[in-house]
């Protein structure tokens, strides 16, 4: 089968009712309002990671709970556990897995992959999973009756609706100010209508709504800085880490009475605007609590994978760009402890260690890349709603400006060596382009068109060559055509590949295979055609993701910086209550 059961020891029942857990995979009650903790499998750890959690999902009749775990591979898989007999299976081709939601009968889990940027669903009794649509940076969804799935194909989008078969996505709410995504969709009795939370850059204006799939107006229910969901005549919701229950009218989607503590210490992502729980049908409740990853520094790495060095305060970082002289390293993210500060620009200096913060405010900032004379940064920042592309410069001088701005996710990903083009990526639902921005005139043009998703692009260094992530042939593959094009595309990876970079020479392509190898190829340029030459595989990192790129390489190609995930140290559980709508009522 693929599926892959683990089988752990059983033991008897909590709660009045026969539940068979696992010991020690399910332990006795840890305070007055636990039944029982729910441990990942024997050598992973919860993936709950805040650009891409996987977090616990409850079956409809509340008999599986599905979550995404890491190995000590560095794979993140999707997992089932049956609460009757404790058995815990694994689905091998789900690595990635993210924000996992079930079909209404639980024979299905959907899942968003961040691996290969798509929402796929797999059958729970064991089989392949279904290719449903493109989704480059799933942030929630939720099955319906007549098999109709309503989703988050991206962390900039709007909310669509799409068959569980597949098919064309049709989008079903607009955003407007000061909201700059909408996410975690929960359908409501009937199949119509759902919740479903639209997230604002100052997270005290984020706020839930009541939404349609006929795209009717939505009607705001309550602020919330994260999702809600309805269950036992409820809305479920977190406040400061407290998981609160209010009685709640689906029909005028009117909350009513009062609301009453169900949970304390509930995982809350900020990041993700998520709070880390989940509620059955029939009264139980699943929630995370602790940290969703360790804090890491910075690894400094040589060809062969050795270790130099580590930089930077323990944190939460990604992205990392070496400046061009090879000095500094500008990386996104935030030192100390995960959920205590915003996805900022830092730079660390290689030399002395130290590191400066260079963007401050309540804006996410992604994606930095280094202007060719290293004086200034451009980086992705959703400070008027979807991440735009900023300028700032490295002096202190003036404040960041924004060079461009269009629906959809922005990201920049290279500039020319003559700082006259800025390549982009541009999301727009549940598809990217290449795009051109000639800095000179403001002109940008898309690089191809067509039904595939194009994807981080880099210069070479004399910038006739663009190479680039296209999944054309139905996987992620690196490519290089010149630039500015149209021209022939000549394949550099095999069997998969993301985020290629070029050696300053210009003779020399590294890319991350999809099994974590670090693959690098000699190429070099013959007048209009391209060669390439052999493959090395230098060391093995961490399966690479669709949208988080976790390394760095030097313009010598001689030094590599990885950020370590950080999940498998986490201090983190997964809590079970048992009939909480009861333990309301008694309080």
């Amino acid at each position: 089968p693929l599926a892959r059961a683990l089988p752990w020891t059983l033991v008897a029942g909590l709660g009045g009712a026969l539940l068979v857990v696992l010991l020690p995979a399910l332990r006795t009650p840890v305070s007055a309002t636990v039944t029982a903790e729910i441990r990942p499998p024997p050598g992973a750890a919860f993936d709950i990671r805040t650009r891409g959690p996987g977090p616990a999902a409850f079956a409809p009749d509340g008999s599986r709970v599905a979550f995404a775990a890491q190995g000590r591979d560095g794979a993140t898989l999707l997992h089932v556990r049956a609460l009757a007999d404790g058995r815990v299976t694994a689905f091998p081709g789900t690595e990635g897995a993210q924000f996992p939601f079930w079909s209404p009968d639980g024979r299905w889990v959907a899942f968003f992959s961040r691996v290969d940027g798509t929402l796929k669903r797999v059958p729970v009794e064991g089989g392949a999973p279904l290719h449903i649509c493109r989704a480059a940076n799933g942030k929630g969804g939720s099955w319906g009756r007549d098999d109709m799935l309503v989703i988050a194909p991206s962390s900039g989008s709007v909310l669509y609706r799409v068959p569980a078969a597949g098919g064309e996505l049709v989008p079903i709410t607009r955003l407007a100010a000061p909201f700059n995504s909408h996410r975690h969709p929960r359908f409501l009795p009937g199949g119509r209508r759902f919740l479903f939370l639209a997230r604002a850059v100052r997270s005290t204006e984020s706020a839930v709504f009541v939404g349609s799939l006929d795209g009717g107006e939505p009607r705001q229910v309550t602020r919330s800085a994260a999702q809600a969901e309805f269950a036992a005549g409820h809305l479920l919701f977190a406040r400061e880490s407290v998981l609160m229950a209010q009685p709640f009218d689906p029909a005028s989607a009117t909350l009513t009475g009062e609301a009453r503590r169900v949970a304390e210490d509930v995982l809350e992502l900020s990041g993700a605007a998520f709070s880390a729980f989940s509620a059955s049908a029939n009264g139980r409740l699943a929630f995370h609590t602790g940290a969703p990853q360790a804090p890491v520094r910075i690894e400094i790495r040589d060809r062969q994978g050795g270790a130099l060095d580590a930089v930077g305060q323990p944190g939460t970082y990604r992205a990392p760009a070496f400046s061009p002289d090879g000095y500094w390293l500008a990386v996104t993210g935030f030192p100390g402890a995960t959920g205590t500060d915003n996805h900022d620009v830092w730079l660390i200096d290689l030399r002395g260690k130290g590191a400066l913060r260079f963007t401050v405010g309540p804006e996410e900032e992604i994606d930095a890349t280094w202007a060719p004379d290293g004086r200034s940064l451009f980086y992705g920042s959703n400070v008027e709603g979807p991440h735009d592309v900023l300028r700032k410069s490295l002096d202190g001088a003036g404040a960041a400006e924004i060079v461009y701005e269009a629906p959809g996710l922005q990201t920049p990903t290279d500039v020319s060596r003559d700082g006259r083009f800025l390549l982009l990526e541009s999301g727009k639902g549940e598809q990217s382009r290449v795009e051109a921005l000639d800095l000179a005139n403001g002109e940008v043009w898309k690089l191809r068109e067509g039904p595939f998703d194009d994807s981080r692009g880099r210069l070479s260094p004399d910038g006739r060559w663009l190479t680039f992530v296209s999944d054309e042939s139905g996987r992620p593959e690196v490519y290089v055509t010149p630039f500015p094009g149209p021209g022939r595309l000549w394949p550099v990876s095999t069997g998969g590949g993301r985020f290629p970079a070029w050696r300053e020479d210009g003779r020399e392509i590294v890319y991350a295979a999809l099994d974590g190898r670090f693959v690098a190829v000699a190429v070099a340029a013959e007048g209009e055609s391209f060669r390439l030459g052999a493959a090395t595989d230098l060391f093995r990192g961490a399966p690479p993701t669709r949208d988080y790129q976790d390394w760095g390489m030097s313009p010598d190609a001689q030094r590599f910086a990885i950020v370590p995930s950080g999940v498998l140290d986490a201090h983190n559980e997964l809590r079970l209550i048992l009939d909480w709508p009861a333990r309301i009522a008694d309080r």
